[in-house]
């Protein structure tokens, strides 16, 4: 319709006698539109009527000029002759692209310039090879999942790896990518003893941990192993302790991670592992202690975070 509309006013052209070449000088303003450049005009008349009628010396002027009103654009083509009243063509779009518009203002400059011309685009000439066919659009590329990484420190306490309840302090660190976690750390426990009647066993565990998680929302379901040393020393047993031994877990971790602030977190945690290597102390023949086949620590850290 809005090519149509931009013909019907300038018809009169039609019934006026030009040379078999018309020559006129081009005007072109388009404000701060988002308009093609006054090239794309010329080379799109161009190709219509078969020559290029633009000559900056011409007597004859068409004059175009493109405006923004508003969330629209606002054009006018006017078509000047010494000795005759101009004619005139205003035209809109009803947003700011000019796509729409602009092939409207191609044909009314057209007709403007050589009424013969009417409606039908000529060949471009022979010499001039067709345009290339645009290469087909690509899809966007999937937005980048960011990688998160914490580090952080705090108490913990555990059951079963020493003769009595434990107390220390965990190391998490980890890297987040989408719904998956990895998570590395450690857990240094304080010396534990047991006290006998004939004298005391004393332990003191250090642990490195691996794990790997999935996130949801605020909750953490891990999977992870544990390796580390127990040393184990006694005093008044015989024969006297004074071994170091093996710590290996395999276990599940269910984690709560609480966002204090932007790179702040705090993440409490609750293990329970299985314990693949097993320590006995031994004292006139008889087991004094030994290790549980079964290890649950408690902790919260807190948590410095790259972000939420």
């Amino acid at each position: 319709m809005l090519c149509e509309s931009a013909v019907l006013p300038l018809l009169p052209w039609l019934m006026l006698a030009s040379a078999p070449l018309a020559q006129v000088k081009l005007v072109y303003e388009v404000g701060d539109t988002a308009c093609p450049p006054r090239a794309k005009l010329v080379s799109a008349v161009t190709a219509r009527l078969g020559y290029d009628p633009f000559v900056d010396s011409a007597i004859d002027t068409v004059e175009v000029e493109v405006a923004r009103s508003g969330q629209s654009l606002d054009a006018r083509v006017t078509r000047s002759t010494p000795g005759a009243a101009p004619g005139r063509r205003e035209l809109s779009s009803p947003t700011t692209d000019c796509s729409e518009l602009f092939l409207a203002l191609e044909l009314a400059v057209t007709i403007a310039v050589d009424p013969r011309a009417g409606l039908a685009r000529p060949a471009p000439p022979a010499a001039v090879p067709p345009p290339s066919p645009a290469p087909a659009p690509s899809e966007p590329e999937a937005a980048a999942v960011p990688i998160r990484f914490h580090v952080g420190l705090g108490p913990a306490g555990s059951l079963g790896t020493g003769p009595t309840p434990t107390f220390g302090f965990a190391l998490l660190a980890g890297l987040r990518r989408g719904a998956f976690e990895l998570d590395l750390g450690g857990r240094v426990e304080l010396p534990s003893r047991l006290s006998l009647s004939t004298g005391v066993i004393d332990t003191q565990a250090l642990l490195g941990h691996l794990g790997a998680c999935l996130a949801v929302s605020v909750l953490r379901a891990c999977g992870f192993a544990e390796l580390g040393a127990l040393r184990v020393s006694s005093a008044g047993l015989i024969p006297p302790a004074q071994q170091t031994t093996v710590l290996a877990d395999l276990g599940l971790r269910a984690a709560v991670h609480v966002h204090l602030a932007d790179h702040l977190a705090l993440r409490p945690f609750f293990d329970l592992a299985a314990a693949l290597a097993h320590t006995t102390v031994v004292a006139d023949g008889q087991v004094a202690w030994a290790s549980s086949p079964v290890v649950g620590t408690v902790g919260v850290a807190l948590l410095v975070t790259s972000g939420p």
